[in-house]
């Protein structure tokens, strides 16, 4: 079920959209990569996730299924840059007072998974 469904977990998007805007923010490896493959830059993606919050789009919680962080809570949503549609995967990272979003992925959704 999406998350921006369900009233308890509205403040986690507010967070993510405030850590995004904020451009409090770490870049795993893959998400560098994905985002210099797709000739974006990190602001079109932190600004396109946070459109698709504000405007009430799907975000979907899930749990990480790879090691090494197996069981880790992420959240995926499919946000528009560039009149394109990207899988954009995200982390909440930290204690209150020195959280950070961590952008694990952003790229063009891929066939089979």
């Amino acid at each position: 079920m999406p998350i921006s469904t369900l009233e308890k977990n509205v403040n986690i998007l507010r967070k993510i959209s405030a850590l995004a805007k904020a451009r409090q923010v770490k870049w795993s490896g893959s998400a560098v990569a994905d985002v210099l493959i797709e000739g974006l830059t990190r602001d079109d993606v932190l600004d396109a996730i946070v459109s698709h919050i504000e405007e009430g789009r799907e975000v979907n919680k899930s749990i990480t299924r790879d090691p090494p962080h197996t069981g880790k809570v992420i959240f995926e949503m499919l946000p528009i840059i560039e009149e394109k549609h990207y899988y954009v995967k995200v982390q909440l990272w930290g204690e209150k007072g020195g959280e950070r979003l961590i952008i694990i992925s952003a790229h063009v959704p891929r066939k089979g998974g």
